[in-house]
């Protein structure tokens, strides 16, 4: 069995970091395993359990997180922060640490991994140029201020180191190499490497005074909460401003002890891809200006609410978790409304707090939208793209909205807001947000019968303040409402009556008017028939003419006529109003469809619901037309 095997540690196999969460032997097999949680969970098969047995359980709520690997494997190198310092920057085979016949390293496993020789891309060498001046500042370790050591498999502390709260001699020669070494660094990237306590983060940090930004992501501590008191070296922390705790799998009290305790001043923090999905009353500190709680489980705002107790927070970015409601189990819709909460949410956010990303969640309904003004008083810049709101929302009439629609009534809902998905919400945009925005209430107030517009109006907050802006909408209600799918939305009703030429060929008890329905899918062919039925005639002697209610211009020639038009058109001091319809109706002529025969439905040639339908004779129309 590995040496030294025992639950928690950190190992990498391949290239894979896991963590150690079961050491023993598994029913069903031989010898004795390691139960391992991997940090890339679909690396694994199963959640900790092998035969229907539970072994081990998985921080990770993956169900492929965990696997077993033999205590024989042999694992990847370990390396010290120096080592992994000078592995990474030192070049051309220069030891920036030790003399050049020494190897840095404290036992098996541990070496130092420096390039020799040319690079080859492709079985090609590469011609470096410039190179050399970038490797000779690199390797100078002592000017270092950025220093990125993510996944070089960092293990900085003996077990004999972490069984002691005081490090002793061997520590203090430690920490004071790293102090000697690299005085200057000010960003430090830890990410994704071997750390199991955290006082090896402690004991690192605590030799670089001028630390400022410390990332941490991808790493997994054991015994955060319980090992608080026994940590030295924690005042060091103080002076840094940025963390980042990314897919740590941190519970949200862990994240706030370790801030709380460690980081006074912090001011921007990263705790994204945790698994989080409520947020408990330990607080963060209230130095705090930026939040990052990306990829997470939070579904409400109320998961969240112990939030609101930042008073300097100003940025908090919520992107890619799943919220879709503002609290309780309010059912989401994606129609227009705003459906009243069945709880109340009286939570308000800092008015420090400006700017927030609720993209890529699961919001569905216009509710969650018109509250967050009401949640966040002092928000004037929101990211809400790439929610299903975007993307099923539809209008009164049932069209379905484009996305770039439902950002504009976003915008119209949210009055105070000056940026929308990184685009800034003009003067002009406002205007025609709002007044489109206005128009959509309208068009589903005129769904509703007249008196129960308030049913509809107090759904929408901002109706009566768009009112007093820009005036009461015209609100126009069909003569008659019935459901669209009733028999009723799907007849068409004709008056026919025959033209005076039409009429002499009739014979004398022909009907000259009547009305007929007919459904709108039925042909042409057969309408003919059933009029041609009713006329006694043979149907295709018949023409059917649609009157239409639209008016077309009459086409005059001669340039004196266009002159007298243009002088009538602008004359508009007409008083009599039967005087200017006949002027009109001199100039105008109404449009006249010719249905054709054919197996065409008369409901594509008729677009109304009920029509006037002038009924000519072929005969008719030939004996009109020779006389002309």
């Amino acid at each position: 069995m590995e040496q030294n095997a025992h639950i928690g540690k950190r190992q990498s196999y391949g290239g894979n970091i896991c963590t150690i969460r079961y050491v023993g032997e598994v029913k069903g097999t031989q010898g004795s395993w390691l139960g391992v949680e991997w940090d890339e969970p679909s690396r694994g098969k199963h959640p900790g359990e092998h035969g229907g047995v539970r072994y081990f359980d998985c921080r990770s709520k993956c169900p492929t997180a965990g696997s077993f690997v033999r205590p024989n494997r042999p694992p990847d190198s370990r390396r010290s922060f120096l080592e992994a310092l000078n592995a990474k920057y030192a070049s051309d085979g220069i030891n920036a640490l030790n003399p050049p016949n020494e190897v840095p390293g404290n036992g098996a496993g541990h070496q130092v991994l420096l390039r020799q020789g040319p690079v080859h891309i492709s079985g090609k060498v590469a011609e470096e140029i410039g190179f050399d001046k970038v490797r000779r500042q690199l390797a100078n370790l002592n000017e270092l201020r950025i220093v990125i050591l993510d996944g070089m498999n960092i293990s900085q502390l003996s077990q004999e180191m972490r069984a002691s709260n005081a490090l002793g001699n061997e520590g203090s020669i430690l920490v004071e190499r790293i102090t000697q070494t690299s005085p200057k660094i000010s960003e430090l990237d830890l990410s994704r490497n071997l750390f199991e306590d955290w006082a090896e983060i402690s004991y690192i940090c605590s030799q670089l005074n001028h630390l400022r930004s410390l990332r941490l992501d991808g790493n997994r501590f054991r015994d955060v909460l319980s090992g608080f008191s026994s940590y030295p070296h924690e005042d060091h922390l103080e002076k840094v401003v940025e963390l980042s705790l990314s897919n740590t799998l941190f519970i949200w009290q862990e994240i706030a002890h370790l801030t709380s305790h460690f980081f006074g001043k912090l001011t921007a923090l990263i705790a994204s891809g945790n698994e989080i999905s409520h947020v408990s009353e330990h607080r963060l500190p209230h130095t705090l200006r930026t939040l990052d709680l990306e990829d997470n489980d939070f579904t409400a705002l109320s998961d969240i609410q112990p939030l609101a107790d930042l008073p300097n927070i100003q940025r908090l970015s919520l992107r890619n978790n799943k919220f879709r409601r503002i609290v309780g189990s309010q059912s989401a819709s994606a129609d227009m409304s705003d459906a009243v909460s069945p709880r109340t949410f009286n939570v308000h956010f800092s008015e420090n707090l400006s700017e927030i990303d609720f993209s890529y969640n699961e919001i569905s309904d216009w509710s969650f939208v018109s509250d967050l003004h009401s949640v966040f008083p002092g928000m004037t810049s929101l990211r809400i793209a790439h929610n299903p709101l975007f993307e099923d929302s539809r209008t009164p009439d049932g069209k379905l909205m484009t996305a770039d629609d439902g950002y504009a009534v976003t915008a119209a809902r949210l009055p105070r807001l000056k940026s929308l998905n990184f685009s800034q919400v003009t003067a002009k945009y406002r205007l025609n947000a709002e007044t489109y925005y206005l128009s959509l209430i309208a068009a589903e107030i005129a769904t509703v019968p007249k008196g129960q517009e308030h049913a509809v109006t107090r759904r929408h907050r901002r109706y009566d303040e768009l009112c007093k802006e820009y005036g009461d909408p015209i609100v126009s209600r069909p003569e008659s409402t019935f459901d669209p799918n009733s028999l009723a939305a799907r007849l068409i009703r004709l008056h026919f009556h025959v033209a005076e030429q039409a009429k002499a060929q009739l014979k004398e008890d022909s009907e000259a008017d009547f009305v007929l329905e007919f459904p709108k899918s039925l042909q042409v062919y057969s309408v003919l028939g059933y009029v041609g039925k009713r006329l006694r005639v043979t149907p295709m002697k018949i023409k059917l003419i649609w009157e239409t209610d639209e008016w077309d211009p009459i086409k005059k020639g001669g340039d004196s006529d266009s002159d007298d038009d243009n002088n009538d058109e602008d004359d508009e001091d007409d008083d009599d109003e039967a005087t200017t319809k006949q002027d009109r109706n001199k100039r105008m002529m109404r449009r006249d469809v010719v249905v054709v025969a054919g197996t065409r439905a008369i409901g594509t040639w008729i677009e109304s619901s009920e029509a006037i339908v002038r009924v000519e004779l072929m005969d008719s129309i030939w004996h009109s037309s020779s006389e002309v």
